[in-house]
Parts: C-alpha cells; structure tokens; sequence
C-alpha cells in the first residue's frame, strides 16, 4: 500500500517541466517583406502555433532548438501566409527522465498575416 502512495510522488518527480514567456511581438517573420506593400497583407481570422524540439540525453545535447525554425512551422500552417501578428515566444523544457533523457523547445503562437 506504501509502494502505490508513492506512484505519485514518483510521476511528479521524473516528469516535471518548465514553460517560460520569452517575449510579445506585434510583427515576426522570416521572410522578406516589402513594408510598402503591407496593404496587401490581410490578417487571418485563426491562430496558429508552430514548436521545434530540442533533445538531450544524459545533459549532452542532440539537437538545439530553433526559434527561427518554430516560426517558420507556425507560418507554414497558412497557405500564403508571410508573417505573424500579435505573438508570443515560449520557451518550454521537458525532464522526461531527469539527467537521462529531456526536451527544450521553442513554441511561438500568432495570427498569420496573408498576402492578398
């Protein structure tokens, strides 16, 4: 009866994670765009997301997360879609297993901008 008390303590412990607010934005892209021409960009009705993943195993990491790559995906979601309005960048960290095995990642959340 002991054993099954401590399930939960031992779940908390080996799977604990860290989300921290990187900062807000009002415009965000990795794409060229011609300011001039901003009348030509129409704001989506829909949010969307986009994360790359990080892995590290016993504290040496596999791969980096990108925050350029995070964009990207997000604004990839939407066909046409040149840029983002209104975000925000988090920067998430996973202990799946600590020491052993875990995550960091960068996750940015905006509207999408579209050329017309």
């Amino acid at each position: 009866m002991k054993i099954l008390k401590l399930i939960p303590i031992a779940v908390a412990v080996l799977a604990t994670s860290c989300t921290t607010r990187l900062t807000d934005f009002t415009l965000i892209s990795g794409k060229n765009i011609d300011i001039a021409a901003a009348s030509s960009l129409k704001r989506t009705n829909t949010r969307v997301s986009g994360t790359d993943v990080g892995h590290f195993i016993l504290g040496i990491p596999v791969k980096f997360p990108n925050m350029k790559t995070a964009m990207d995906n997000a604004v990839e979601q939407v066909p046409g879609a040149v840029a983002l309005v209104d975000g925000v960048v988090y920067q998430q960290n996973y202990m799946i297993v600590p020491i052993l095995y875990s995550q960091s990642n960068y996750k940015i959340e905006g509207t999408p901008l579209v050329k017309k």
